[in-house]
Order: C-alpha cells, then structure tokens, then sequence
C-alpha cells in the first residue's frame, strides 16, 4: 500500500488552480490567447471567439495568421518571433479583418510561456483600439487640413503684403509725379505773382503767406510719399534707406546710432522692403510711446541670413497686453518676417526697454 494524499490534494490544488485562471480569462473583456511559435493557436477565451465570431473548435489548431490581413502577416510572424526570442517586448498594435466586414485594429501585448518541457506558447493580451485608432486618424486629417489652411492663409497674407507694398508705390508715385508737380507750378506762379506786385502792397504779404502754405503742402507730400514708399530703398538701397530713416527721425528726442557694414550686397525687393518696414514701425514706436533717450540699430549680414537688431532704454511693455490692443505693428513685423521663413524674436519687461531682432534667411543666389 501507498499513501497517495499528498498526490491527490496535488491534483485537486492544480484542478482548482487551472479553473480560478479559466474563470479569470473567461471573464475578461480583453481578448486572451495562447499560441506556439509558428502562430498555432492552443488557446482562446470567449471575448476572442465573439471578437472573431468563431467558436473555439474553429479557432483551436488554426493559425491564428489566416484571421488577418495579408499586408500584416509578415510583420505580425516577425513580432512573434522577436517575442519568443526576447527581442520584443511592449504593445502592438494589428489591423484585422471583422466579420462584418470592416477593418479593425488591436493593441497586443505579447508574453512567453516556457513550460517544464521544451515546449513554449506566447500569450496574448487584447485590447479594441478601433475607436483610438480613429480618433487618431480623425486628429491627423484635421492637423492637416489645418496646417493646410495656414498654409493658405500665409499665402494670402503675402500676396496681400505684396499688393499693399504695390499700390503704396503708386500712391507715392502720384504724390510725387502728379501733386508734387502741381503745388510746385503753383508755388511758381505765386512766385511770378509777387514779383509784379511792389513790396509795400498789402496783397504782396498774403502771396508770400501762401506761397508759404504752398511750400508747406510740398514738404507734407514729400514725406508722406517717402513713408509710402521710400525712393532710396529703390534706387540706392538698404543701406542708404536705413540711412535716410534716420536722418528723418533725428529731430526727435531720441538719439539714434547706426551700425551696418561698410557694403551690403544687394537684395532681392522682398527681402530689402521687409527689413526696412520693421525698422520704419520700430523707430516709429520708440519716437511714440517708449520714452527713449537712446536707441540703437544694427545690420549685419553672415554667409546664410540677414539679421537686424533694433534696441532701446525707454519703458518696455508687457508683450501680451500689446498684442490685445487694436494695433498692428507687432503682429505686421512677425507676418513679414514669417513669410520668408526667418525668425523675429522680441523681449520687453516694463522698465527694462526692448529689444529686437529680425533675421530673414537670404535665397541660394544671394548668399554672401
């Protein structure tokens, strides 16, 4: 005779111990299965069943591979294999092929089992990622179609730059070519006019008067042509434009100081009319609102970009409460700068004065 007990309550605590794990997976939402190396499946639970609408003696013995779609089939295999090998660990994700008819994704997460014998089994455990994967594809489009709408809008906002700089050429061009001439025939015949009258005559003091008045208007149109569209920036370029700025604002409080090489390379209209546009708007807002004593602008050029540096000890302000108020000017200097892919950085506290810098990238063919 032999006491087996020690036997049989082994058995029974194995028994019990393989039905609390068969109710564990049985309740589980989560899709569970076991398979060998070569995807034969030896294993399923009831979510996987109704997840692929088989019953298990379908499944059992079934290369879990023929449930999905081809294009996956070679990269499903070689996930098991880094599985078994211990050269993958972590999620992955399947697209498969449901019943309905429509394709769905899985999240796996891949385990080995290596049992006493030689034999090894992978578990799986999944997870329906469909919705997820949706969401994520839906986030995609709209990602794309919104960067395709910014795209857009900074095409529009450069073409409108570009018409706006276009029509204040023209405005310029009439207040010059045209009124410019006009006041400049009447400030003549003013001229002619005093000159038939005698210096004591009463009449002759009032033509002076408006010939006065008619010089004033010139010089009104003149600078509100050169604001418009500056000739030097045309005919002399940059660096003579950047000049001539300064010489207009020197009558202010504020005292200027220029720094820029000796010769700027030419360059191209949209490039020359960006740089100089954030300088006229920055001086101009030093002259206004900063308080100012000293400023300083600096323009240099390197072998891929241009770069201008503006400077002041007035005020500061706080950035985003600029930005709320109804001006443009922040907002114009940072578009003109985007459009040509450079980069416009601005740093301001109150009491500490501001500082700014534009560099705008320089095209192949006009690289120093």
């Amino acid at each position: 005779m032999t006491d087996i007990t020690a036997y049989r309550d082994s058995e029974k605590a194995l028994r019990e111990s393989k039905e609390r794990y068969r109710d564990v997976v049985e309740t589980q939402k989560e899709m569970i299965c076991r398979c060998l190396p070569d995807t034969t499946l030896t294993f399923v639970n009831d979510a996987y069943c109704r997840y692929f609408g088989k019953t298990r003696t379908d499944l059992i013995g079934r290369k879990f591979l023929d449930l999905l779609p081809e294009a996956e089939q070679t990269r499903v295999l070689e996930i098991i294999k880094a599985t078994v090998g211990g050269l993958h660990s972590g999620p992955s994700d399947q697209k498969n092929s449901h019943p309905d008819g429509s394709t769905r994704w899985v999240q796996w997460v891949n385990h080995v089992l290596r049992h006493d014998s030689v034999d090894i089994e992978v578990q799986s455990i999944g997870r329906d990622i469909t919705e997820q994967k949706r969401a994520e594809e839906a986030l995609q489009k709209n990602q794309e179609e919104l960067r395709r709408s910014h795209a857009h809008i900074q095409q529009l906002a450069g073409c409108l730059m570009r018409a706006q700089e276009e029509e204040r050429r023209h405005i310029a061009r009439e207040l010059h070519d045209d009124f410019g001439q006009q006041i400049a025939g009447l400030s003549i015949s003013l001229s002619n006019i005093k000159r038939q009258l005698s210096p004591s005559n009463s009449i002759a003091h009032q033509v002076q008067q408006v010939q006065e008045y008619a010089k004033s208007i010139a010089n009104g149109v003149r600078s509100l042509s050169h604001a418009l569209h500056p000739v030097a920036l045309e005919h002399a370029g940059l660096a003579a434009a950047l000049k001539s700025l300064i010489t207009e604002f020197s009558t202010s409080r504020v005292r200027f100081s220029l720094s820029m090489p000796e010769c700027v390379i030419p360059l191209p209209d949209h490039i020359a009319i960006c740089i100089y546009r954030i300088a006229q708007e920055s001086i101009r807002n030093i002259v206004t609102h900063s308080g100012a004593r000293h400023a300083e602008i600096e323009l240099f050029v390197d072998k891929s970009c241009i770069n201008l540096l503006i400077s002041d000890d007035g005020c500061g302000f706080e950035i985003e409460e600029a930005r709320k108020k109804s001006g443009l000017g922040l907002v114009s200097m940072a578009e003109r700068v985007g459009l040509l892919q450079g980069v416009f950085e601005l740093r301001t506290n109150p009491g500490d004065g501001t500082f700014l810098r534009a560099t705008v990238p320089l095209t192949s063919d006009q690289k120093v």
